[in-house]
């Protein structure tokens, strides 16, 4: 007796979707592994794979600390602390700053404490206790020009710093990696899948372009200078100096400002020139330790030929930086953390 028909398609269907699964999960997404909290914040889940193919292309595993791996030797460590330019998984991580600086200082250790969508107020939060987590020998800090336009946008900047940064850990905290109803199963599905990750943030991708274009065409943007050539908010520069005593936590980080930039025949000109004069004059007030990626990443461009952002798979010349880039910051960073050893 042959089975019937439907079950032969359902068995074929189960073998295709088992096939894309294991194909999603080796070359384009991993699941959406649920992140869990430390003293140092919220990282993602110790141990796990991922794949990332959205801009760029890695793979790896997480370390045992939740950031990316591996976890770090007993030489010399450098701490990063950053934003998605410090997590880097547009890049494979041997082509990151991380495998850059590691290679060119022999027995050093880069920890990438980086995670998408921090800003200064989670390293204001945060930095004392990834030092007392990690002990790291060299502390580094990036920067870039949407950090201010992060702290601009958190309605913090007329309370006093203390204040803020209590409010703001409190909304930190309340952060559940985990959700109840619909919006929890689907989270499940999400963690166990790369299939419906990849689907769901393709879909969330094309929605997003959907909903800017129509906001364009319905809502049509009123005549006025653009975001970029506009000087920052003039309450961010008392706000940030007073987070300097939580980002220093008692050592001396290099800060380093990480531009965007904007290519043509002409050359690389910084997309938003006010920001970059706000980094220069918080590190000149306050004498930090500053290195403005800028010219180098102007010099390299006029070597190259090649734009120092951006990915073939995403947009070439704007989004974060790729490996060109990431050669720039870790010949910069190796030469910091070498200087004095």
């Amino acid at each position: 007796m042959k089975p019937p028909r439907s079950l032969l398609v359902l068995l074929l269907l189960g073998l295709c979707l088992v096939a894309a699964e294991l194909a999603v999960r080796t070359w384009l997404e991993s699941p959406a592994y649920a992140r869990v909290q430390r003293d140092y914040g919220w990282v993602d889940a110790p141990g796990t794979a991922y794949v990332q193919s959205r801009e760029g292309w890695s793979r790896g595993r997480f370390g045992a600390s939740g950031l990316r791996g591996p976890d770090p030797g007993d030489g010399l460590r450098v701490l990063v602390i950053g934003d998605s330019y410090g997590q880097a998984l547009e890049v494979m991580r041997d082509g990151t700053y991380a495998g850059i600086v590691e290679r060119a200082v022999p027995g050093c250790s880069v920890i990438m404490a980086g995670r998408p969508g921090l800003n200064p107020l989670h390293h204001a939060v945060y930095t004392g206790a990834l030092c007392d987590a990690f002990a790291p020998d060299r502390v580094v800090i990036l920067v870039n020009d949407g950090d201010l336009g992060d702290l601009e946008a958190s309605g913090l900047l007329d309370l006093p710093v203390e204040e803020a940064l209590v409010r703001f850990r409190a909304r930190e905290d309340l952060l559940a990696p985990t959700r109840g109803g619909i919006t929890g199963s689907v989270e499940g599905i999400l963690r166990k899948s790369g299939l419906a990750t990849f689907v769901v943030r393709r879909l969330e991708l094309l929605v997003g372009a959907e909903r800017r274009r129509l906001g364009k065409r319905l809502t049509p943007a009123e005549p006025g200078p653009p975001a970029e050539t506009l000087p920052p908010d003039p309450r961010l520069l008392p706000f940030y100096e007073g987070l300097l005593p939580h980002l220093r936590d008692g050592s001396e980080p290099l800060f380093v400002y990480v531009p965007l930039l904007v290519y043509s025949s002409e050359g690389a000109a910084p997309k938003w020139p006010h920001r970059r004069a706000f980094y220069h004059r918080l590190a000149e007030r306050n004498g930090l330790r500053f290195v403005d990626l800028t010219p180098r990443l102007q010099e390299a461009f006029a070597a190259y030929g090649q734009p120092l952002h951006g990915f073939a798979n995403s947009r070439v010349g704007t989004g974060h930086l790729n490996a060109r880039g990431h050669r720039v910051l870790g010949e910069t960073i190796a030469a910091e953390a070498g200087a004095d050893r």
